[in-house]
């Protein structure tokens, strides 16, 4: 620490011996940081993101930021940086300058806390309790959005290469079903929503597994499937999570 703020130290791999110090130009929660192939250091924090030669340590750039930056928004591209701090927009950074390449259109009318991005097949993918929305990487524009006009309540979501699957189900209550819903990638399938299956109650859900569009569920002692092929064959049950004597359940 130095004068109250937190410091970054380039060591020497070989020796581990500290080779500068890179003093951070303003305060403000450290939320994500990486190093690019050029020998850069971006580092986001809750108010700004700034930029280091690390051979150097000299600051390249340091661009403040009007709102709270919300770290389950924030995503490395090869040319840029993909950030969210009003909650209704994403924003993409160039890694050169910290300039703005693109905004996008405002996504909600409101502030949204569940937002989250991830990047996949070329997209960026933002996600809500409520919305799964596909944006072009590229320029930010809308490719395909998925807006639930249910009540429901999406408490994970899982990328496949064709898909995103959001479990639906109740946040806090042990009681209550899940469902699963599948959004497909732009061109990879129908742009309306599916809800594939319902697999029981949440509250005995231990964890999911996600390959393709096949979903099995861990439940206590049980392991549940549901594939969009029912014509293929069941997998036998595992005998170190059950007894041999009750088949595994693959509703359809």
């Amino acid at each position: 620490m130095r004068r109250g703020h937190a410091v970054f130290c380039v060591l020497d791999v070989k020796t581990g011996e500290t080779l500068r110090t890179l003093l951070p130009p303003s305060e403000g929660n450290l939320l994500q940081m990486q190093i690019t192939p050029d020998a850069r250091l971006v580092v986001v924090r809750s108010r700004s993101v700034e930029c280091y030669r690390l051979q150097t340590g000299q600051l390249l750039w340091d661009v403040e930021r009007s709102g709270n930056v919300m770290a389950q928004t924030v995503q490395f591209d090869v040319d840029g940086l993909y950030l969210s701090d009003d909650a209704m927009r994403i924003e993409k950074l160039s890694l050169d300058n910290g300039s703005t390449i693109w905004t996008s259109d405002p996504l909600f009318d409101i502030h949204t806390e569940t937002l989250s991005t991830t990047l996949a097949n070329g997209h960026l993918v933002v996600m809500t309790d409520a919305d799964v929305i596909f944006l072009d990487a590229v320029n930010g524009l809308i490719l395909r959005e998925g807006r639930m006009l249910a009540d429901v309540h999406f408490v994970r979501h899982f990328l496949t290469e064709t898909n995103v699957l959001a479990i639906d189900g109740p946040a806090r209550s042990s009681g209550g079903s899940f469902a699963a819903y599948r959004f497909a990638f732009p061109g990879r399938g129908p742009a309306e929503r599916m809800d594939v299956s319902t697999l029981g109650t949440f509250g005995d859900v231990r964890e999911f597994a996600i390959y393709n569009d096949a979903i099995v569920v861990h439940r206590g002692r049980m392991f549940m499937g549901w594939s969009r092929t029912p014509e293929h064959p069941s997998p036998a049950p595992s005998p170190a999570s059950r007894p041999a004597s009750k088949p595994a359940q693959f509703p359809k």
